[in-house]
């Protein structure tokens, strides 16, 4: 992990997914070059938020 801070990852997080239409988080946490804990917090955090539905 880079020392990116959660938001930030997390507002990537939901780039990335719009932009791609859809990726599952292990594609996203490689093409980012986040932790994988990051962006399952992450988009946790946005599902529940309701800014990012799962398919």
């Amino acid at each position: 992990m880079q020392g990116r801070r959660f938001p930030d990852g997390q507002e990537r997080d939901l780039g990335y997914y719009k932009a791609r239409g859809g990726a599952y988080p292990d594609e996203a946490a490689r093409d980012l070059e986040l932790d994988f804990d990051l962006v399952m917090k992450a988009t946790g955090e946005l599902r529940r938020e309701g800014r990012l539905v799962e398919a």
